[in-house]
C-alpha cells in the first residue's frame, strides 16, 4: 500500500487542469503549461503569480525592477518596494535599483532621498525640509510633503511669514495675511 493515494473511479476524480494555450497558470509551477508553452506572467509578475499559457515568442520580456536592475531616475514604479533608482548624474538620468543605504548621497534623487534643495531631487519631486528653509530634507512629491515642511517651488506660503527655499519668494497678493505659493521672482506674476 502506498501512502497518500486512494483508489477511486475516474468519474469521482475532478477534471484535469487546463494546461493548453490560453489557459490560466501560476508562474514558477512545473507543468503549468503543455510542452512548447510557457506561463507568461501578467503586468506585475511574481513567482506563483497569475499568467497565461502561450508560446514563448509571444511573451514579452519581464521588466527588471529588483536590486541591480537598470532604471531611470524619477520614474514611478521603476524599482521594487524598498528600492530606489540610484542615478549616475542629474535627476532623470539612468541608474540602478538599490536600497537607499547602498546609494551614495549624491546619486540618490528619488522619493525619500536626502536633499538640500529642489535641484537635488528627480523631476516631479521637491526637497521637503525638516525645519527652516535651507535645512536638510528628503525628496517627496508636492502632495506628500506636509504644508509646514514644504518650501520648494509650488508650496503654499503666507505673505507675512514666507517660508520658501533660497531663491524663491512667496508669490501672492500683497496683503500680510494672504497666502501664496513659493515661486522664482521671474515666475511670480503677482509681485
Amino acid at each position: 500500500m502506498q501512502s497518500g493515494y486512494i483508489c477511486i473511479s475516474s468519474d469521482q476524480c475532478g477534471p484535469a487542469p487546463c494546461t493548453s494555450e490560453g489557459c490560466a497558470c501560476a508562474g514558477g509551477v512545473d507543468g503549468a503549461c503543455d510542452a512548447g508553452l510557457i506561463c507568461c506572467l501578467n503586468e506585475a509578475p511574481v513567482i506563483g503569480g497569475n499568467g497565461g499559457c502561450v508560446p514563448e515568442e509571444q511573451c514579452g520580456p519581464v521588466a527588471c525592477t529588483g536590486a541591480g536592475c537598470d532604471c531611470v531616475g524619477g520614474v514611478d514604479g521603476a524599482c521594487d518596494d524598498g528600492l530606489i533608482c540610484c542615478v549616475q548624474g542629474d535627476p532623470g538620468a539612468p541608474g540602478t535599483c538599490q536600497t537607499r543605504d547602498a546609494c551614495p548621497g549624491s546619486l540618490c534623487t528619488g522619493p525619500g532621498c536626502d536633499c538640500a534643495s529642489d535641484g537635488d531631487c528627480a523631476d516631479g519631486l521637491i526637497c521637503c525640509v525638516q525645519g527652516d528653509p535651507g535645512a536638510p530634507g528628503t525628496c517627496q512629491t508636492l502632495d506628500a510633503c506636509p504644508g509646514s515642511l514644504c518650501t520648494g517651488e509650488g508650496c503654499e506660503c503666507t505673505m507675512s511669514a514666507p517660508a520658501c527655499a533660497d531663491g524663491l519668494i512667496c508669490c501672492g497678493p500683497g496683503e500680510a495675511d494672504a497666502s501664496g505659493t513659493c515661486q522664482t521672482q521671474d515666475n511670480c506674476t503677482e509681485a
